[in-house]
């Protein structure tokens, strides 16, 4: 099996069969399909169920209580067959050779490459990011934005062995850590993404999406955001950043009160600074989102 399709849902029935009709259309089907139901209370289970009998791909159903995207994450990748991982989120589509791309340039990977950062659009055709070029070096997303101005939203492709070793911190009590966490410790460690010139994913973005809830979501998963900006802290490349990181990093150590993720790196003279403008921060969220 080459490649894992992985798709996280919370009551998204009626936009999953868009999406299978994309998988069973796809002009190769070297793939297998993990759908990880979030706690859903409509007919997820019963659609999976029905749809089973028919696919001609390897389907996988996982019902886990309502606990995050990161979560199933995790659950997905420990049971997935193929060697490289993508996840297509209910509200996408792949796009009609999406599969069969992603194995044409396979052999383009690098020992050093995590996997491939390829493009996405909307239904109407319109770019979501800054056109991927082969001729682009092979880096970080961080970097892919800071240094070359490569922007937007992206579709990814992971080896699956690399995500394995480095599954998404569990924290207890929240449901949202961004993505960014996992990006970023890649790039820390020395990896980097292949470019890979084509549209992998179609995107409709829905109301109820995480888009739309993730102001609210900052005080209820403060150590998600505590994580990401410690990481920030080592991988900006400028001063006003780091600083900015530090005071946010410190303010949502403040919320969380969650003393396991501590920064310990070259910088604690800078976060130690950072910590009353910090405070400052945490008051504004608490004020802000009680508002």
């Amino acid at each position: 099996m080459k490649i894992t399709v992985f798709t996280p849902t919370y009551n998204r029935c009626h936009l999953l069969p868009r999406l299978y009709d994309s998988l069973r259309t796809q002009t190769c089907c070297d793939f297998e399909w993990i759908v990880v139901d979030d706690g859903s209370t409509d007919d997820t289970k019963k659609y999976i169920h029905e749809i089973s009998r028919e696919s001609q791909f390897p389907l996988k159903y996982i019902y886990q209580k309502n606990s995050g995207k990161y979560r199933a994450h995790n659950a997905a990748v420990q049971i997935a067959d193929g060697e490289l991982f993508i996840c297509v989120d209910s509200d996408d589509m792949l796009s009609k050779n999406a599969i069969e791309t992603i194995l044409l340039y396979e052999k383009q990977l690098k020992e050093q490459d995590c996997g491939f950062v390829a493009m996405k659009i909307n239904e109407q055709g319109r770019p979501l990011c800054t056109d991927v070029s082969n001729k682009l070096p092979h880096v970080g997303l961080y970097a892919l934005n800071a240094t070359y101005g490569i922007q937007g939203e992206f579709s990814l492709v992971f080896r699956t062995e690399l995500l394995r070793k480095n599954l998404y911190p569990v924290i207890e009590n929240e449901k949202f850590l961004g993505e960014c966490v996992l990006y970023d410790r890649f790039e820390l460690k020395g990896y980097t993404f292949c470019p890979l010139p084509a549209v992998l994913t179609i995107c409709e973005y829905q109301e109820d999406g995480l888009t739309s809830q993730i102001y609210s979501s900052l005080l209820k998963n403060p150590t998600g955001y505590q994580i990401f900006h410690m990481q920030r802290i080592d991988l900006v490349k400028t001063w006003k950043e780091r600083v900015r990181h530090s005071i946010q990093y410190e303010a949502f150590r403040c919320i969380s009160h969650n003393m396991g993720y501590r920064y310990h790196g070259k910088y604690k003279w800078l976060v130690m600074l950072a910590h009353i403008p910090g405070v400052m921060g945490a008051q504004y969220y608490k004020k802000k989102c009680s508002s």
